[in-house]
């Protein structure tokens, strides 16, 4: 997201309105084998593993750790397929 600076009004009215809605329980969540995947209006994409650990945004987690969780786990990648991520 682009620092409120540089955001337009009609850009950060509409930010303002994602995370009203995701305030509100607005999400999609899909199964892919035994990972749950929840899709937020914001863009954040929560994954719940096989384990119990849930990655509540798997934007901050290091890119070489989510490709190897795609090599461990191949139905990460179908979940990332599905978010638009992939």
């Amino acid at each position: 997201m682009a620092p409120e600076v540089s955001r337009s009004l009609d850009s950060h009215l509409d930010l303002l309105a994602r995370r009203r809605a995701e305030r509100a329980g607005d999400c999609v969540t899909r199964q892919f084998g035994e990972l749950t995947l929840t899709r937020y209006p914001t863009g954040r994409l929560e994954v719940l593993f096989p384990d119990g650990y849930r990655e509540h945004d798997l934007a901050k987690t290091e890119p070489a750790h989510v490709h190897n969780l795609m090599e461990m786990l191949p139905e990460l990648k179908e979940g990332l397929v599905w978010a638009g991520w992939y």
